[in-house]
């Protein structure tokens, strides 16, 4: 059991070359999330 762990925690770390395009998806992800705290910052500071 342990160690069918430890091989999924490791398959998560490595990034094999066709997981760019999920990396380039959590990205968008990580940006838009960015994006959306800075709109609420300007806003809490317009009020």
């Amino acid at each position: 059991m342990k160690t069918e762990q430890k091989l999924r925690k490791d398959k998560r770390m490595d990034v094999p070359p066709g997981n760019i395009h999920h990396l380039k998806e959590i990205l968008k992800e990580i940006y838009n999330f960015k994006v959306l705290l800075l709109a609420n910052g300007r806003i809490e500071q317009e009020r």
